[in-house]
């Protein structure tokens, strides 16, 4: 609101009940009394819309109405842009979910401790060699480790060991998510955030179908 109100624009901040079921109203009132919204979930929320808030936002757009979608999550873009992997998990899936990401030199491992301070990232989706690089170096940025505020990292394109999933939970103080997938049809299986439950080395619960292991 602050830089807003630099630009010599005024804004509100509608929270609570306000924006649980928003009103779309007209040019006097709702959401196209504003010339532009800008729609923030809280980190933990997802889907970012609820079945109220989607059918507002659609109203709201389909009769030429502004929305700026944005998020709290900052990600890191480590993974080669060739994989599928690469684009899909570390941009196309955090960009769904109104994040933001940081574009690093790739695999720039070191890259990625020094920009701690600088962009704050909030989760990791990298290839499972990118991590195991990450536990070896971490060892030479310890104040970058203990400013992490990291809710999650999230291993693509093979599987870590248990212990190194272990050592790289102690490091960030945040949970290591593995799964199962392929470039044909995406996510397989994954394993879910806390607090439901989680075993380590096991790709984790079915994604949008059912699973047989045949």
């Amino acid at each position: 609101t602050n830089a807003i109100g630099a630009l010599g624009w005024q804004a509100d901040i509608l929270t609570g009940a306000d924006m649980e079921s928003p009103l779309v109203g007209n040019d006097d009132a709702g959401l196209r009394h504003y010339s532009a919204v800008l729609w923030q979930p809280h980190p933990d929320e997802y889907p970012p819309f609820n079945a109220a808030q989607r059918s507002a936002v659609d109203s709201l757009l389909g009769g030429g109405g502004r929305l700026l979608f944005t998020g709290h999550d900052i990600g890191y873009a480590l993974a080669p842009f060739h994989f599928a992997g690469g684009l899909r998990s570390s941009i196309l899936i955090p960009s769904l979910a109104g994040a933001s990401f940081v574009c690093l030199q790739e695999s720039d491992v070191g890259g990625f401790f020094r920009a701690i301070e600088t962009f704050a990232p909030t989760h990791l989706a990298a290839p499972f060699a990118i991590h195991r690089a990450i536990l070896r170096r971490a060892a030479e940025f310890p104040g970058q480790v203990a400013s992490s505020r990291f809710r999650f990292l999230r291993t693509t394109a093979g599987r870590l060991d248990p212990d190194e999933s272990a050592a790289l939970e102690r490091l960030f103080r945040a949970p290591v998510l593995q799964g199962f997938g392929s470039t044909e049809v995406c996510g397989i299986a994954h394993e879910p955030m806390p607090p439901r439950p989680r075993k380590h080395g096991s790709v984790g619960i079915p994604v949008g179908g059912e699973v047989r292991a045949i």
